[in-house]
C-alpha cells in the first residue's frame, strides 16, 4: 500500500477516473451534518486568502481509498475503484459545479474553465468511450444520470429537466430535505457560494456564515459591486477547496486486501470523545507555537 497526504488540486487535476464500486451506498450526505460544517470550513479558508493571512492548517478530509484498475486498451483513461472515501469525493464535485454555474451565470469565463479542469478529464476526442471516461467521479448507477446532468447541463438545462425540484419562478432548489441528496448539495452550494460573493459575508471573519435559506435568498448585495472583488471572492471560495483542503490518498496494490482495510478504517478502534477533540486541536495548537504542553496540561 502507498499513503500520503495530497491536496484536492492534486487528487483532482491529473487525467484519471475514480470509480464508485456499485455494490457502494448511493450518495447520503445531508446538510446538518456534513454539507454546512464543510461550508463553513471552506469559507474561513477563502477569507484567510482574501485577507492574505499566513495559511499554517490545511484542513484534513480523512482519508480516500482506492484500488487500480488495469485498463483494457491504450486509449482509456485511467482508472481507480473507490475502496472508501466515494462520499467526500462526491461532495468535492459538487462544489465545483455550483462555483462553476455561478461563475457562468456571473459571466466569469476564465473561472469557469480553471474549474472545469476539475470536473472533466482533458483530451476527450482521444478517449475511447468519452461520455463516460470524461467525468473524473464515475457514481455507483443509482446516482448516476443526476450526477452526470448536474456536471454536464449548466443551471438552465438543469433546472428544465428538473422543474419540479425548483422552485416555480426562481433560480432555487427546493428545500434539501425534499430532493435527491445531490441535488440538493449542489443547490445548497450554489446558494452559498452565490450569497457569499454578492454580499460582504466574506468580510468579517468574525460573522456568522449565513445558513437560513430565507437570509441567504433575501440577503442585500453590496451597492454598485465591483466585478473585480466578486471575482476575486469566487476564486477564494473555489480555490480554497482545492489548495487548502487535504486528504489522504491510500492506494492498495497487489496482495492488499482492499475489505480489511476498509473494514479497519470504518469499523474498529474506540470512537473520540468530543472532550478528546478538543483536547488533541488545544495541545496540537500550542506545540505548533512553540509554548511549554507540560505546563499547559498542568
Amino acid at each position: 500500500m502507498k499513503a500520503g497526504p495530497v491536496t484536492v488540486r492534486q487528487l483532482l487535476e491529473n487525467r484519471q477516473r475514480f470509480c464508485v464500486p456499485i455494490y457502494q451506498r448511493h450518495y447520503v450526505w445531508e446538510r446538518d451534518k456534513q454539507w454546512a460544517p464543510f461550508w463553513n470550513d471552506i469559507r474561513t479558508k477563502a477569507i484567510e486568502r482574501l485577507n492574505g493571512r499566513e495559511r499554517r492548517f490545511s484542513h484534513f478530509m480523512g482519508a480516500v481509498v482506492m484500488e487500480a484498475r488495469g485498463s483494457a486498451s491504450s486509449r482509456q483513461v485511467t482508472s481507480f475503484q473507490v475502496v472508501d472515501g466515494q462520499q467526500r469525493m462526491t461532495t468535492f464535485q459538487l462544489y465545483l459545479a455550483a462555483a462553476r454555474d455561478y461563475a457562468k451565470q456571473a459571466g466569469f469565463d476564465y473561472t469557469v474553465e480553471r474549474i472545469e479542469g476539475y470536473i472533466f478529464n482533458e483530451k476527450q476526442h482521444l478517449m475511447e468511450e468519452p461520455e463516460v471516461e470524461k467525468f473524473k467521479i464515475w457514481p455507483t448507477q443509482y446516482d448516476r444520470e443526476l450526477f452526470q446532468d448536474i456536471m454536464s447541463l449548466g443551471r438552465p438545462e438543469l433546472r428544465k429537466k428538473y422543474l419540479q425540484h425548483f422552485y416555480k419562478g426562481r433560480d432555487r432548489i427546493y428545500d434539501y430535505k425534499s430532493v435527491p441528496n445531490l441535488l440538493g448539495a449542489y443547490g445548497y452550494f450554489f446558494d452559498r457560494i452565490r450569497n457569499a460573493v454578492e454580499t460582504d459575508d466574506l468580510e468579517d471573519d468574525f460573522a456568522e456564515s449565513i445558513d437560513q435559506d430565507e437570509e441567504a435568498e433575501d440577503a442585500t448585495p453590496v451597492e454598485d459591486q465591483d466585478r473585480a472583488a466578486m471575482e476575486l471572492r469566487l476564486d477564494a471560495l473555489y480555490e480554497a477547496l482545492i489548495e487548502e483542503f487535504k486528504v489522504v490518498e491510500i492506494t492498495l496494490e497487489e496482495g492488499d486486501d482492499a475489505q480489511v482495510i476498509f473494514e479497519t478504517l470504518n469499523e474498529r478502534g474506540e470512537p473520540l470523545l468530543a472532550a478528546d477533540l478538543v483536547r488533541n486541536n488545544i495541545f496540537h495548537r500550542a506545540d505548533a507555537r512553540q509554548e511549554n504542553a507540560e505546563k499547559l496540561f498542568e
